[in-house]
């Protein structure tokens, strides 16, 4: 196992990540080797298989020591395939297969299908045939997502024994309290969607995977115990990341506001799931304040001051920085998107300032993330916020909001942020030629 560290730690470019297959797929090292990788898996797989077609049969016990062999060998994997030259990583692994079928066994670590998986993203990039191929053998081998009438945000409990994500993520990795298998997948789909080209059907078919994401992953991400912090992390920038996606990738349309107002299609309703859309149930959620709306709230409200004491002091500092920073993009897509569907929906949804306006310290938060100057970008979200409610108050969509914050006394405070946000942007040299990704640009347009 230190040896393929070592290996990992040569395959840093081009030139390392070709030497490193090279060695390997040889047999300069004896028995290590590509060749002792794919047969210690396929030798794991047959003896799955022979015990599931014997009655009453325990599958065999993965030995700790071969799974940490194969780790070895798949960091080395996928450092050789992330560093390679893009032409000359197509032909090195023609066949990945053997890589998917170990995922669906409950006798395989979790640590170690959370290696495979993310062996198998890197793979994604190399070629539009190789992402087809991986989404293929995902479906086949993978364990399955099944989600039903009930959730978890609902407050039902599913009662079901059949081995799918929801099981692994519930009975055995919250046992341990670890998460290497869930975060490993939740990472490998959204690497995936991110490569997509085509969403005619606006992320339908994507449906099961955004439920099990919102209703067993990241909808109870708060009561769930954690025995690495770094962890619960993961599995929050995971999840956001895929509601970015979600918000990014599809788009809202008039004809969307039509909704049969007889039925409470938030997230977590017994609406058939193969009717809904990824992004109008998260328009829903938000526009009712629902569970989806809560979590990312409850990221944002810990404040900028909260934020930076973690980013300078903890190891998954920066970790909660990316989560809040798609927590404010999130918040922006949110808000760019409801006015086509408020009017015909109110009043069982309302547009998402209305929501944060119920309390509010819940917008002067957001407002203040204009003086967090470790991350620009968590500068711009919030910049974009006052921009847009600016705009919101000059067509009086919103009411009140100088108002609001000179109630709150951060008028003053206000006014301090963005001069220094202003200073800092006039010392540097860079010229950003999209004036709406411009930090200056836009204070002066506030």
């Amino acid at each position: 196992v230190a040896f393929l560290r070592m290996l990992s730690s040569l395959a840093c470019n081009h030139e390392g990540a070709s030497k490193v297959f090279e060695l390997l797929d040889g047999k300069h090292f004896g028995t290590i080797s590509w060749t002792a990788m794919f047969d210690c898996l396929s030798i794991y797989e047959e003896r799955n298989k022979q015990s599931l077609q014997i009655p009453s049969a325990l599958l065999p016990e993965f030995q700790q020591g071969d799974a940490k062999a194969l780790m070895g060998y798949l960091n080395v994997l996928k450092q050789v395939i992330e560093s390679g030259n893009p032409y000359q990583r197509k032909s090195w692994f023609p066949d990945i297969e053997p890589l998917f079928k170990l995922l669906s066994y409950e006798n395989v670590p979790p640590y170690l299908k959370g290696a495979l998986r993310d062996a198998i993203s890197v793979f994604v990039a190399v070629s539009p045939v190789m992402k087809d191929t991986i989404w293929r053998y995902l479906e086949q081998y993978d364990l399955p997502i099944i989600v039903g009438p009930n959730d978890v945000l609902n407050n039902h409990v599913v009662d079901t024994q059949v081995y799918d994500m929801r099981y692994e993520l519930n009975e055995i990795e919250a046992r341990t309290e670890q998460y290497p298998s869930t975060i490993s997948f939740v990472n490998l789909v959204n690497t995936l969607i991110a490569e997509e080209r085509e969403v005619a059907d606006r992320g339908r078919r994507f449906i099961g995977i955004f439920r099990f994401i919102c209703d067993h992953v990241f909808g109870p991400f708060r009561q769930r115990a954690y025995t690495d912090p770094s962890e619960k992390w993961q599995l929050v920038v995971g999840c956001l990341k895929h509601l970015q996606m979600m918000l990014s990738i599809c788009s809202v349309f008039e004809d969307d506001a039509v909704v049969d107002k007889s039925q409470t299609s938030t997230l977590g309703s017994s609406s058939s799931t193969i009717t809904q859309l990824p992004i109008l149930e998260i328009m829903k959620d938000f526009m009712s304040g629902k569970t989806l709306y809560r979590n990312v709230m409850s990221i944002l409200l810990t404040g900028v001051n909260s934020l930076i004491i973690k980013r300078t002091n903890q190891t998954y500092g920066l970790l909660i920085e990316k989560a809040v920073l798609l927590s404010l993009e999130i918040i922006i897509l949110v808000m760019e998107k409801d006015f086509i569907l408020s009017d015909l929906w109110r009043p069982l949804y309302q547009p998402l300032d209305v929501i944060l306006s119920q309390d509010h310290n819940q917008i002067v938060t957001l407002l203040e993330y204009v003086k967090y100057d470790f991350q620009p970008r968590i500068q711009l979200c919030s910049i974009k916020i006052l921009k847009i409610l600016r705009h919101f108050f000059l067509s009086e969509r919103i009411i009140g909001l100088p108002q609001l914050l000179l109630k709150t006394n951060y008028a003053s405070g206000l006014i301090e942020d963005y001069a220094a946000c202003l200073e800092l942007r006039s010392e540097e040299c860079q010229v950003i030629e999209d004036s709406s990704m411009d930090s200056g640009v836009l204070i002066m347009q506030v």
